[in-house]
């Protein structure tokens, strides 16, 4: 599915994308690092280059991602999903004021990061939805119940998969 959206979609239409891991959301990622793999797979374009030799958080300031003007901001953090739309401080940035911050989903692990695991699988078909869902096919509910039904051996209730779909992700 990562393929056939990424050959419908010419490298200049690509997402844009700041990864916020922390509360302030001023701590990311750099570009090549096992946290923005996924994001990277699915075209999006970090705009954050990273020392190779550091793979840990990388410390930015807002004046830099108001300059990158990300077209979307993808964040674990779900103190910084709640707080950056009502933020006088984050209201420059175009991505914000269009309510362009997605919160990955978490449970029982995250879909992009923390940590690192087979959840990512199901957070490129998350991705692809919120990315690129033009191009997405299938039902991403459904999509998540059977990812759950093959890597947990769970069933999931309805109630169960909006749990880690919600805005909260949990």
């Amino acid at each position: 599915m990562v393929d056939r959206v990424l050959a419908k979609t010419p490298s200049a239409a690509r997402p844009r994308i700041y990864f916020a891991t922390s509360p302030d959301g001023l701590q990311t990622r750099g570009r090549g690092s096992i946290n923005t793999e996924i994001i990277e797979r699915i075209g999006g374009i970090n705009l954050v280059e990273g020392p190779r030799e550091k793979a840990g958080p990388i410390n930015v300031n807002l004046a830099q991602v108001i300059a990158w003007a990300p077209d979307t901001i993808v964040t674990l953090d779900r103190d910084f999903a709640r707080s950056v739309g009502q933020s006088e401080d984050w209201r420059p940035v175009r991505t914000v004021r269009d309510r362009r911050v997605l919160l990955s989903p978490i449970l029982p692990y995250g879909f992009i990061d923390t940590p690192p695991s087979v959840n990512r699988l199901i957070g490129l078909t998350w991705l692809v939805h919120k990315l690129y869902p033009e191009h997405a096919t299938g039902d991403l509910r459904e999509q998540v119940r059977a990812f759950y039904r093959l890597f947990y051996q769970v069933e999931l209730s309805d109630r169960d998969v909006d749990r880690p779909l919600a805005p909260g992700g949990e």
